[in-house]
């Protein structure tokens, strides 16, 4: 009695295997956004190693600010979608935000009490 396959045989040729059918799709997080997120770790790591970034009120945001890091880190391979690139763009504001109120303490000596003054002045205006 002859084998019965389950499936009928089909030819693929060695050409239709080898190229990919479809493009990969679209990443949340664009090859050139993780270079610029890699020269920004840098220079926040630069930024760590100042003395005044040892300052107890500093610690939050840059805490915060690592955890961000870490998280855009992580998406890098994820599959772009609308809500979830909403969201790091939300992100995004929020680590700049922090960026610029790190800068300007450490680098620039401004208290972290007259930026929140000055931001709060700003979005009431």
């Amino acid at each position: 009695m002859p084998f019965l396959r389950p499936f009928p045989r089909v030819k693929i040729s060695i050409e239709d295997v080898s190229v990919p059918t479809e493009p990969l799709g679209k990443l949340l997080v664009s090859e050139e956004e993780i270079h610029d997120f890699q020269g920004k770790k840098k220079s926040f790591q630069t930024l760590l190693a100042h003395p005044k970034a040892k300052d107890d009120v500093l610690q939050q945001p840059i805490g915060i600010l690592t955890d961000y890091f870490t998280a855009i880190f992580q998406l890098q391979n994820r599959p772009y979608n609308e809500d979830a690139r909403i969201q790091l763009d939300r992100s995004l504001k929020r680590m700049a935000l922090l960026e610029d109120l790190l800068i300007r303490v450490i680098v620039s000596n401004e208290s972290v009490e007259h930026i929140v003054a000055e931001r709060k002045e700003r979005d009431v205006e």
